[in-house]
């Protein structure tokens, strides 16, 4: 499915989708671009894998398109919506009885996964010989940010049996205290980049 998605599909999907655009009708380029996401959901689903990862790959197909800011721009709204019910249900299928037995764990790996974010990002920054400004403003905004996809994935792996049940909620954690903390590193960064980098 991946491989037919990037060799096959990438050639047909994003055309089609401009030929729609260009008739200039915003409901019709809506349902299209809705159209895609469903079906490659449904398809994901069929062969065996999570509708996310189908969503994931429609996404990557809409994005290839000439028409992709409009489609995102006409599709805010509804995915707004989906924001909201994710996390509704996503929140509803974790047990946070247990929570006072892995909230030092989760603090732990936040503090390790955001160091190795900033780590990473500043050595990158330093090999490609970016300004110390820049490579910090990088750092500071990417340190923090964990993806859905994240949640997604580990509920996956619960379901299958693959990892322990305890992850869920865990992960979950981990992905809500490190939105929360993203505003304040930026905030952090804006006070503490302008006393360290001159450049």
């Amino acid at each position: 499915m991946i491989i037919g998605t990037f060799t096959i599909a990438t050639k047909i999907i994003p055309p089609l989708i401009d030929r729609v655009a260009s008739a200039e009708n915003k409901e019709i380029l809506l349902l299209s671009v809705l159209g895609v996401c469903f079906g490659y959901a449904l398809l994901a689903n069929i062969v065996g894998l999570s509708v996310a990862i189908g969503a994931f790959l429609a996404g990557v197909l809409v994005a290839e398109s000439k028409s992709a800011e409009v489609s995102k721009i006409l599709s805010s709204p509804i995915k707004d919506m989906f924001v909201a019910i994710f996390f509704v249900s996503v929140g509803a299928l974790m047990d946070i009885s247990q929570l006072q037995n892995f909230i030092f764990v989760a603090i732990a790996l936040i503090a390790v996964s955001l160091g190795i974010k900033f780590g990473g990002n500043m050595l990158g920054n330093v090999i490609f010989r970016q300004p110390r400004r820049k490579s910090l403003r990088s750092a500071f905004a990417l340190a923090a940010p964990r993806g859905e996809f994240s949640i997604v994935i580990v509920k996956a792996g619960v379901d299958a049996g693959a990892v322990s049940a305890f992850l869920f909620p865990m992960i979950g954690i981990i992905t809500i205290i490190t939105s929360f903390i993203t505003p304040f590193l930026f905030k952090a960064g804006d006070k503490v980049i302008p006393k360290i980098a001159k450049d």
